[in-house]
């Protein structure tokens, strides 16, 4: 009966959320229910629908037996979210008492969406960067997430509950915080299905609305994690001889002289 209820899943189409709805799916034959929630001024929004589209068309392909287990995403819009003054409230004081580990504002939404509709358990997929891991994810998920023995699951800490962190982050489960980018690429390959992994999207500001951009922080984090082949090399070029600051200034300089200037990017 565990196996037919649905495991809460927060699906992107990033590697880490697609890896764990491949591990759901293909290793343990979980039924998943993905979540979506959209935001109409992310720059990769496109990119990110069109990746999830994609895997899930290969993956019934290969694997038949998936279609009964992935159920039809939930999409909603983040304007829709209803604003809730306690999660609201506990993210102002997080952030009041907690500066030098910023938490990104889509973290709220998440916790407002998954309130509004009675979601306990979602599965939000953060990895563990390892030696590569930037200050957001060592500052905030690892200074309040601990290890759950004999699994690659964490949880709030003891010490937190009861806090703003267990009011904000009390509706997740993190599964794979125990995972490296490397550890799932390990297990992927292990299970044969670490192509859908090299399906998926990561950079906030795609060229063109169709080339990683090689300078946002996702993309530099996937160059220092070693998979620097999955950005074009003219692009990877471009970022590191100093053309794409030149082009920010430029672009900048040309606004303050027309507001209306167009930005290529966008």
């Amino acid at each position: 009966m565990e196996a037919l209820t649905p495991v809460k899943l927060f699906w992107s189409g990033g590697w880490d959320s697609t890896f764990r709805l491949l591990q759901l799916v293909l290793t343990e034959k979980k039924v998943v229910q993905p979540y979506y929630l959209i935001d109409p001024k992310r720059q990769s929004l496109r990119n990110e629908i069109k990746a999830r589209r994609e895997i899930q068309n290969w993956l019934f392909l290969d694997f038949p037996f998936t279609r009964e287990l992935i159920q039809p995403t939930f999409f909603y819009e983040i304007g829709d979210i209803d604003r809730d003054k306690d999660l609201a409230e506990a993210y102002s004081v997080y952030r009041e008492f907690r500066p030098k580990k910023p938490l990104d504002f889509q973290y709220l939404w998440l916790s407002q969406f998954c309130k509004q509709f009675d979601l306990d358990n979602m599965e939000l997929c953060e990895e563990n960067f390892g030696i590569n891991e930037l200050p957001f994810g060592r500052h905030v998920f690892g200074s309040f997430l601990v290890p759950i023995e004999e699994t690659r699951e964490q949880r709030i800490a003891d010490q937190y509950q009861g806090t703003v962190i267990d009011t904000l982050f009390k509706w997740f489960r993190f599964p794979i915080r125990g995972y490296t980018r490397q550890e799932m690429e390990t297990e992927a390959k292990a299970g044969g299905w670490d192509d859908y992994l090299y399906m998926t999207w990561f950079c906030q500001s795609p060229v063109r609305g169709r080339y990683p951009c090689a300078t946002c922080d996702p993309c530099r984090l996937t160059i220092k994690q070693g998979f620097k082949q999955r950005i074009p090399w003219q692009r990877r070029l471009y970022a590191n001889v100093g053309l794409e600051r030149i082009r920010r200034w430029g672009a900048g300089f040309a606004r303050t002289l027309d507001p209306n200037f167009h930005n290529w990017r966008k």
